[in-house]
C-alpha cells in the first residue's frame, strides 16, 4: 500500500542522526604511545604511517504508530516495529608528517525491517523474508584535522557518504540521500581516573530519488570516562541529543538519550566496547507518525585496532 512506503520514509527520519549517537569515540590525550582509546573511531589524528580500523555493529528498534484516513474517509491506526541494523567499517591512514590531519573511508552495510507485528523481536531484521531488506547502503570518505596546533585535543571532522548506485537498494533501505557531515570533538583528562568527552555536529542530507527536500541533522553529546581498572576497563556514561529538521528548520524528529558504554582494551592499540542507549525524550513531529518511547532500544558492539 502507498501509505506503507510513505511511512517507511517518514519513520526513518528519526534515524538520520543515529550514526553519531551509536558510533562515537574518543582517545585520551596523552603522550605518544600511551594513549587510551574509548568507544569506536578515535577523533584524534593518526601519526604518519599509522592505520586505524574500526567495526561498529549496531541494532536500533522501536515502535511507530501510524494514523491516517484511507481513500474512503475512514480513520485507521496501526503499530509497526522499525528495526535497523548497521554494520559500519571505518579505516583511516595517517598521511601527515606533522600529525595534523589524516584521511579515511567508510563502508556501511544495513539491514532494515518494517514489521506489521510490532511485538516481534528486533533480531528478525536479519530474517530473509519479504519484510526485511539488506545491502551496502553507503560508501564514503572522511577527513580529520587539528585546527589549532596548541590544542591537539580539539579535532574537526568532515565526511561525505554516497548511497548505493542500485535504486531499489537505496529505496528499500531508506538510504537514497548523499550525506555531508561536519562535527567537532574535544577530550580533556581530569585526572588519571576521569576524563570528559564533548561532541557536536551538523549534517546535510541532500534530496534523493525517493525523497524530496533537504534534511538537516544536529547532534550534541557529552560523556564522562571513568578508568575503572588500570587502563583496561572503562565505564563511560553520557547524554546525547539528536534532531532532524527540514530545509526551513521545522522539526521532523528529536531525541535525548542516556548512553552507557563498557569498554575493555588489552593494550593501547586494541579495544572492544559495548554500548546501550535509552531514550529520555523521543518524539516525532510528523502529523501521521508517533514514536513509542518505551519500545526503543539501541545497542552496539565495536572493535577498534591500531596498526
Amino acid at each position: 500500500m502507498n501509505f506503507r512506503n510513505f511511512f517507511i520514509r517518514v519513520a526513518s527520519l528519526a534515524m538520520l542522526s543515529g550514526v553519531c549517537l551509536i558510533s562515537f569515540g574518543q582517545e585520551s590525550e596523552a603522550e605518544k604511545g600511551e594513549s587510551v582509546y574509548i568507544a569506536g573511531v578515535s577523533p584524534f589524528i593518526l601519526d604518519h604511517g599509522e592505520v586505524e580500523t574500526a567495526l561498529t555493529n549496531s541494532l536500533t528498534s522501536y515502535w511507530n504508530i501510524f494514523s491516517a484516513y484511507n481513500v474512503d474517509g475512514e480513520f485507521f491506526s496501526n503499530i509497526y516495529r522499525l528495526s535497523i541494523a548497521d554494520h559500519v567499517f571505518n579505516i583511516a591512514y595517517g598521511f601527515s608528517e606533522t600529525g595534523m590531519w589524516d584521511l579515511g573511508a567508510e563502508f556501511r552495510y544495513t539491514f532494515r525491517r518494517l514489521d506489521d507485528v510490532a511485538r516481534n523481536s528486533p533480531f528478525m531484521v536479519y530474517n530473509g523474508d519479504p519484510n526485511s531488506f539488506s545491502g551496502l547502503a553507503y560508501i564514503g570518505l572522511r577527513a580529520r584535522a587539528v585546527p589549532f596546533g596548541n590544542l591537539p585535543n580539539l579535532t574537526v571532522q568532515a565526511s561525505v557518504l554516497f548511497p548505493n548506485a542500485d535504486k531499489s537498494v537505496r529505496y528499500n533501505l531508506g538510504a537514497d540521500r548523499v550525506q555531508l557531515n561536519m562535527f567537532a570533538t574535544y577530550y580533556e583528562a581530569i585526572d588519571f581516573k576521569l576524563g570528559y568527552f564533548l561532541q557536536g555536529g551538523w549534517s546535510f542530507h541532500l534530496p534523493g530519488s525517493a525523497s524530496r527536500g533537504l534534511v538537516n541533522a544536529a547532534n550534541l553529546a557529552a560523556y564522562l570516562s571513568y578508568n575503572a581498572y588500570t587502563n583496561r576497563i572503562f565505564v563511560i556514561p553520557g547524554l546525547a541529543y539528536s534532531g532532524t529538521f527540514q530545509s526551513d528548520m521545522s522539526q521532523l524528529a528529536q531525541g535525548v538519550f542516556g548512553i552507557l558504554v563498557l569498554q575493555f582494551q588489552p593494550n593501547t592499540r586494541a579495544s572492544i566496547n559495548l554500548q546501550h542507549g535509552l531514550p529520555l525524550l523521543f518524539e516525532s513531529h510528523q502529523p501521521q507518525v508517533a514514536f513509542e518511547r518505551s519500545s526503543f532500544s539501541a545497542t552496539s558492539l565495536g572493535i577498534r585496532l591500531l596498526f
